[in-house]
């Protein structure tokens, strides 16, 4: 497993290679890759790669469709001009990737059927190649300070029938325990230290 590298779409070009290195030494080897859509680019970055080596899926985080909204809890995502409806078509041209969509729920944000059913109308044409995880947001500091909290626990079951309905699979990930999310080193340094380790 090789985790802990960031916001992989920020910097492409280091996930790309180190990928490339990983399934040099590892054949047996197969990666999933996570976004927050911020750069739909990144899609056709992963896809590419995809014919180099196995991609089991791309995992992309849902917080809301509205820019604007998203914009209020994501700063970010105002500052690289994040388009909802960009990201889209991203996910449809790429016909080699499958995708797992991690609907993080989040209360008075996307905790409602309105953001499921735009969610499904936008990605129907690609459900054969799509799964709803609807993820328990983990409470964290930062997000308590600016009024983030989790939906409620029974939502996330609603919400996987919901999708069920309208034919896509789903399922819940949901911890026992308020775990906190933390970002690590980029990948870079994580294969400068391993190639520093191996060395010795």
């Amino acid at each position: 497993m090789y985790k802990r590298q960031g916001e992989g779409s920020l910097h492409s070009h280091v996930t790309i290679e180190a990928a490339k290195e990983i399934y040099k030494e590892y054949t047996n080897a197969y990666f999933v890759f996570t976004t927050v859509g911020i750069r739909p680019d990144f899609v056709a970055a992963i896809s590419a790669l995809a014919e180099y080596c196995p991609v089991h899926c791309l995992q992309v985080t849902y917080l809301h469709h509205d820019n604007d909204r998203l914009k209020t809890i994501m700063p970010l995502a105002d500052a690289l001009r994040f388009d909802f409806e960009l990201l889209v078509c991203a996910l449809k041209e790429s016909s080699r990737l499958r995708y797992r969509i991690n609907y993080v729920a989040i209360r008075g944000l996307n905790d409602n059927p309105d953001c499921i059913e735009t969610l499904c109308s936008r990605l129907r044409s690609i459900s054969d190649r799509i799964v709803f995880r609807v993820s328990r947001y983990n409470e964290t500091l930062t997000g308590n300070s600016h009024g983030v909290c989790r939906a409620d626990d029974a939502f996330l079951g609603e919400a996987v029938e919901r999708f069920r309905s309208q034919g896509f699979d789903a399922y819940v990930f949901a911890s026992q325990h308020n775990d906190r999310m933390n970002c690590g080193p980029v990948s870079y340094t994580h294969l400068d230290v391993y190639k520093r380790q191996a060395n010795v």
